[in-house]
C-alpha cells in the first residue's frame, strides 16, 4: 500500500529534552533545537504561569517543558499527522493530566481557549520562498497556515502575555502589530545573529482604523522592550540539562529541521 504524503515510513524517533520528558518526532523531518531551551528559559523569567497555551505546538516540546514545572497546558496543532506522537509524548511522559492537545487551525479557533501565557515558535520563512517537498519539513518551516502577526494576534487574544521565538528579519512586522493593535513589546532578547527572543502583552486592540496615529507613535515609543541577554547555561538549565559540547552559535544558527 502507498504511503500518503508525509507519512512517517523510518518510525519516530523519542527524543528527551529533559529529565522525565519523552518527545517523539519524525526520524528524517522536523527536529527540534536550542531555540526551545532558550525560548522556555526566557518565559520563565516571566514567572511560571498556571495555565499555557502552545500555539503550533508540532513536536509539543514547548509545552512540555513547562508542564514538567507544574503547568496546566493545551498544545494546539492543525497538523493531524502530529497527533499520534502527541499523545505518545504526553503519556510516557506521565503528563495526562497535566497537557491536553487540540487539533485546529488557530485561525480558526472556535471558541477560544483562555491561558495566562501562549507560547510559540511560529514558522520561520515566508511561503513564496523554496520549500522543501516533504509536508512536515514544510509546514515546520514555511508560512503556510499563518505568520508571525497571526500568531501574535490570536496568542494575545488567548492570553493577556505571550512568548515567541523567531528571526530578527520578522521583527518590523511584530512592531507595526504593536502599532496598530495597542499590544505593548515588553521584552526583547537577540541571541546571536539569527534568533530573537521576544514578549508581547495585551493592549488596546483598536482594529483596523487608526484613530490617531500621532498617539500610536507615542505608546510605542514609551513602550520600548526590555534588552535582555540569556546565556546558554540558563536555557539548558532551565529544563534541567546541561549544554551539548556542541558549537552552540553554530547550532543555534540553524533550524533543526
Amino acid at each position: 500500500m502507498k504511503a500518503h504524503p508525509g507519512a512517517l515510513t523510518s518510525g519516530p524517533e523519542a527524543s528527551y529534552p529533559a529529565p522525565g520528558l519523552v518527545v517523539y518526532q519524525p526520524l528524517k523531518a522536523y527536529r527540534f533545537g536550542v531555540e526551545v531551551y532558550l525560548l522556555s528559559a526566557f518565559a520563565l523569567r516571566g514567572g511560571l504561569p498556571k495555565t499555557v497555551v502552545d500555539l503550533g505546538a508540532g513536536s509539543g516540546v514547548l509545552g512540555l517543558l513547562l508542564a514538567r514545572w507544574g503547568a496546566d497546558v493545551t498544545l494546539i496543532e492543525r497538523e493531524a499527522r502530529w497527533g499520534p506522537l502527541l499523545g505518545r509524548s504526553i503519556v510516557e511522559s506521565g503528563l495526562s493530566e497535566r497537557v491536553r492537545r487540540v487539533e485546529a487551525d488557530l485561525r480558526a479557533l472556535d471558541p477560544l481557549p483562555q491561558a495566562e501565557l501562549v507560547i510559540c515558535n511560529p514558522p520561520w520563512f515566508p511561503a513564496d520562498q523554496p520549500r522543501s517537498e516533504d509536508p512536515w519539513r514544510a509546514n515546520a518551516r514555511m508560512m503556510l497556515h499563518g505568520d508571525v502577526v497571526d500568531f501574535a494576534r490570536v496568542g494575545l487574544r488567548i492570553a493577556s502575555r505571550l512568548c515567541m521565538v523567531t528571526r530578527p528579519e520578522r521583527e518590523g512586522e511584530l512592531r507595526h502589530f504593536c502599532r496598530e493593535s495597542g499590544a505593548r513589546w515588553t521584552r526583547r532578547c537577540a541571541w546571536g545573529e539569527r534568533l530573537l527572543l521576544l514578549e508581547l502583552q495585551r493592549g488596546e486592540f483598536l482594529g483596523e482604523e487608526e484613530v490617531n496615529r500621532q498617539k500610536h507613535h507615542k505608546r510605542e515609543a514609551a513602550a520600548s522592550p526590555v534588552e535582555e541577554t540569556l546565556s546558554i547555561e540558563e536555557a539548558y538549565g532551565a529544563a534541567g540539562m546541561s549544554p551539548p559540547r556542541a558549537d552552540h552559535g553554530s547550532s543555534a544558527a540553524r533550524r533543526s529541521s
